[in-house]
């Protein structure tokens, strides 16, 4: 059984998965659409839309679009972000998210919608419907299905709350920490966090799947825990596939193969509640 890193199992800490993926490098990216980033303020917010290249499950390049398009080796890409306000609810919007292929060949590739938080909290309740709870930030065990406890945890009544490897935000610090699930692993395809710190919640709904797989819906936070970046991948890629118990290698790949005036399609619903 592989784990998916990094987990601190007794103690232990691992890291198979080096460095950021998914954290913006730029930090004067060009707003693709300041509508989008001011609804977002309140939260510190802001949207990037990335094209993503892939090795096998392995993600290896991520080139982030500007308002005119993206321009990466013989590919020449548009975005366009549809926007409707939710008369009935203006803490919400829905956005219809178009990449589209003007000129060239991907293959190996894949597209995202991502969310960065600037003033990230470790203490925000992040929950994916039925996989993630408050970032199952808890003590990992490398039991086997069924195994029980531990003997050395009996009879002491101050253990820490314990699981098997699961998906997971690292509840230590100065380590890589990062959630993969698809949309298959949610009983929603929905990723949400409550900020207690700015009395707001932030709640992402989507489609379960593009023409391509499954949707892929992907958490990454800094190292000091200040930034985050909240990611829906299309198609969903997850480096390690969770199981049952513990993990797996993937097979996920970035199943993009375009040619000239193809598109993707991702659609997306914000909304933030006080």
């Amino acid at each position: 059984m592989k784990n998916s890193p990094p987990v601190p199992l007794d103690g232990e800490l691992l890291d198979n998965r080096a460095g950021h993926k998914w954290l913006p490098e730029e930090e004067d990216l060009e707003a693709i659409v300041p509508e989008v980033d001011d609804f977002l303020r309140t939260l510190d917010g802001r949207m990037r839309l990335v094209h993503c290249k892939y090795d096998g499950a392995r993600l290896t390049n991520l080139s982030s679009f500007r308002p005119n398009g993206l321009m990466i080796n013989e590919q020449e890409w548009q975005s366009s972000v549809n926007i409707n306000q939710v008369m009935e609810d203006t803490a919400a919007l829905d956005m219809y998210i178009q990449f589209t292929l003007i000129k060239g060949t991907a293959e190996d590739a894949g597209v995202a919608v991502v969310f960065d938080f600037e003033n990230w909290d470790p203490e925000n309740y992040v929950m994916l419907p039925a996989s993630v709870y408050n970032g199952n930030r808890c003590k990992i065990v490398d039991r086997r299905y069924a195994a029980g406890l531990d003997r050395k945890y009996l009879y002491h009544k101050n253990i820490p709350l314990m699981s098997v490897p699961i998906p997971q935000l690292s509840p230590v610090g100065e380590v890589v920490s990062r959630l993969e699930v698809n949309s298959c692993n949610l009983a929603t395809p929905a990723m949400c966090f409550l900020s207690h710190e700015k009395g707001h919640g932030f709640i992402l709904l989507t489609e379960q799947n593009t023409p391509f797989a499954d949707n892929g819906f992907i958490i990454e936070e800094s190292t000091d825990r200040r930034n985050a970046s909240i990611v829906i991948n299309a198609p969903g890629v997850r480096e390690k596939k969770p199981l049952f118990v513990g993990f797996t290698e993937s097979q996920d790949r970035g199943q993009i193969s375009l040619r000239v005036i193809r598109s993707v399609c991702v659609q997306a619903d914000i909304r933030m509640n006080a």
